[in-house]
């Protein structure tokens, strides 16, 4: 298990830090978010080949976030096609040095965020699907559809923000009109089921806190907390 993670952890900081050189030279944040969520699939894919153990429960685990990390990645490039930029890095993209930063604590927060999945898939015996693995996945799904259908109302109000219809529109959002704890509450969803069956509730409980790195800086999280929805604010 130990090498797997070993290996997953050089591949994160790997992608992480090319696309920052990438990213430095073009002076432009459009790689960080999909680089996030993309990382999230390379590194699950990964630690699944590379055990072999191809049991269901590492199967299903595995796909579930693919899809997640599929669905988000689509977003936020379409999100980042149609905006052109994100403000959290105004100050940031022409900085080298504070840019390294902000690549190199994403490839921490994926890192310690997909852990217990990672030691899922790095698991060498199985055991039966029980009742424990059934409630996770219900757990998961009730995430995945709530940041799904907030990402599509922050969409559908962002494309109506010069209509007359706007502040209407915000407060009758039944998840924007609120506030961040929508984001926490989603991820606390999936990725506390991805601890579920390898005893890793506290690991992923710590990761809720790192779900957020626009809170790393200051400036980043203002401007983050300006934005309205569950994909502002994700990798």
């Amino acid at each position: 298990m130990g090498s797997i993670l070993v290996k997953c952890a050089v591949a994160d900081m790997a992608i992480q830090w090319a696309l920052w050189a990438v990213s430095s030279i073009l002076q432009t944040e459009k790689f960080f978010d999909l680089a996030g969520s993309g990382t999230f699939v390379i590194l699950t894919y990964l630690s699944y080949r590379w055990n072999g153990t191809n049991y269901p429960r590492q199967r299903i685990q595995s796909a579930m976030v693919t899809t997640w990390g599929l669905r988000l990645g689509l977003f936020l490039l379409l999100r980042m096609l149609k905006e052109g930029k994100d403000r959290r890095f105004n100050q940031v993209r022409n900085n080298p040095k504070t840019f390294f930063v902000y690549w190199t604590f994403q490839g921490i927060w994926i890192f310690l965020t997909l852990l217990p999945t990672l030691i899922l898939n790095t698991e060498e015996k199985d055991t039966p699907l029980c009742a424990q693995d059934f409630t996770g996945w219900v757990i998961w799904t009730l995430g995945f559809v709530l940041e799904a259908v907030a990402d599509h109302q922050k969409w559908k109000f962002k494309t109506q923000i010069h209509s007359k219809r706007t502040l209407g529109f915000l407060s009758t959002s039944k998840l924007l009109g609120r506030n961040a704890s929508v984001d926490r509450l989603v991820h606390l969803c999936i990725y506390c089921n991805d601890g579920n069956r390898v005893h890793q509730h506290l690991l992923a409980r710590i990761s809720m806190v790192l779900t957020n790195p626009c809170q790393w800086n200051s400036n980043a999280g203002k401007a983050c907390h300006e934005e309205v929805g569950t994909g502002s604010c994700l990798p």
